[in-house]
């Protein structure tokens, strides 16, 4: 009965130390003065979040679309954009595409662009 017992216990405890070293992805909003979270999820590849701001010149927003790739990286896939106009994008590398959409506001897909933070 002993042995049964530690043997058991044996495979229960070697199990939670699996569980301890396997890695859990997670995406998360901190805040940077106290260090408190506001937001934490857990990721896989293939999730997409957006963020979303009013531009400081054209007060109307912009959309940046986000993709979690193989490697649990995030990735900047799509902007969407009100016009031209200061410190906003308007060219294409490589593979991009560049639309105008039927709302007025144009985007630029197919980014693919490693993003290894934000900071908002």
């Amino acid at each position: 009965m002993k042995s049964k017992t530690f043997v058991i216990s044996s495979i229960i405890l070697i199990f939670l130390c699996c569980l301890w070293f396997y890695p859990v992805y997670v995406l998360g909003l901190q805040n940077t003065k106290d260090g408190t979270w506001i937001f934490c999820e857990t990721i896989h590849p293939g999730d997409v979040f957006s963020t979303r701001y009013t531009h400081s010149v054209k007060h109307r927003p912009v959309w940046d679309i986000y993709f979690i790739d193989n490697d649990y990286r995030m990735m900047l896939d799509e902007t969407i954009f009100p016009g031209y106009g200061y410190g906003l994008p308007y060219l294409t590398n490589g593979n991009e595409i560049f639309t105008e959409k039927e709302d007025g506001n144009y985007s630029i897909s197919n980014m693919k662009r490693h993003i290894p933070s934000l900071s908002i």
